[in-house]
């Protein structure tokens, strides 16, 4: 009976991988992928027009508006 138990102390069941670890890491892997979503959808298209480029960067090369990194701030 002896070998029993212990046999079962050694393999951990199957929620015994759950932990507060794995709970805070998987948020925030799930708050990273928001945010990724969230720049991929709103922030870059937003930032890719043409108003937004002529106000905060003006024209680039030959005189088209496309945001470049050439003045970020």
């Amino acid at each position: 009976m002896d070998d029993l138990q212990s046999n079962r102390v050694a393999r951990p069941g199957p929620k015994d991988w759950w932990n507060f670890r794995v709970a805070y890491n998987l948020i925030g892997i799930g708050f990273a992928m928001g945010l990724f979503g969230y720049d991929n959808a709103f922030t870059s298209p937003l930032v890719s027009l043409p108003l937004f480029v002529a106000k905060y960067q003006g024209p680039g090369y030959m005189g088209a508006y496309a945001f470049t990194v050439r003045s970020p701030s």
